[in-house]
């Protein structure tokens, strides 16, 4: 069962979308009403997956001065990860015995913060998002019998490292690591996006879309979503797999 909405986060969002606690109030309202039963839940898993829509204000408004950066991002990052710590609790209160957290994957490696440098080269601003959120949540939520941070950061980065002239056969199958499979013609345009019937507004390499990471500003193709579950498998398991 999901309860995730696409563009949602910890914090509340302009699209007014539901935030990460408003998720589990839906989930806790069908645990009280028995629609879920609270006897399936200690062989449940719950996951909570963040991918860094709070951030997306914040690293929009940085730009190209460090400033009060690190400031700003702490900041907001000290609010999203308390969150999902509460939310996390919350969980864990309400029966859940084995919940998995990703931690953030590289931001300013998405094609939407390398789009400046012809997809050349990841941006340090959402990097440094990327590192502060992550060593807040390391340090607030640790690893347990019932809690498993799952390491998206270094599967992602195991695979765009090759950019930089890093071998590894994890990022061979890409020859492109940072541009998207479907690129928006207008840089303030978005995969996907018409202004008519028959008129597209993006360009799509259809014919080699297993040779991309990206499938566009912000998501992983399904082969690049392969090789990082790949990496992740046996982490995911092992936690499974304990009593």
């Amino acid at each position: 069962m999901t309860f995730a909405t696409g563009g949602s986060g910890v914090l509340e969002a302009p699209q007014e979308v539901p935030t990460l606690g408003q998720q589990v109030d839906s989930f806790e309202k069908l645990l009280r009403r028995k629609i879920i039963s609270p006897a399936r839940l200690p062989d449940s898993v719950f996951l909570i997956a963040i991918s860094g829509n709070d951030y997306m204000p914040t690293v929009s408004l940085l730009g190209n001065s460090f400033g009060n950066v690190t400031a700003a991002i702490s900041e907001t990052a000290g609010k999203v990860t308390n969150g999902i710590v509460a939310n996390v609790k919350r969980l864990r209160k309400l029966g859940a015995k084995k919940i998995l957290v990703n931690n953030m994957h590289p931001l300013g490696c998405t094609p939407r913060r390398t789009r400046p440098s012809n997809y050349t080269s990841c941006d340090d601003h959402g990097n440094m998002v990327t590192s502060i959120h992550n060593s807040n949540l390391k340090q607030k939520l640790r690893d347990s019998p019932a809690i498993r941070i799952l390491d998206l950061n270094t599967a992602f980065t195991n695979i765009i490292n090759g950019t930089s002239g890093k071998s590894s056969p994890l990022s061979e199958q890409f020859t492109n690591k940072l541009k998207p499979c479907c690129v928006a013609e207008d840089p303030e345009g978005f995969c996907g996006e018409l202004a008519g019937p028959f008129e597209h507004l993006y360009k799509l390499d259809g014919a080699n879309v297993k040779r991309y990471f990206y499938w566009d500003d912000m998501h992983p193709t399904h082969a690049g979503w392969e090789v990082v579950m790949a990496q992740l498998e046996g982490t995911i398991k092992d936690f499974l797999n304990m009593n």
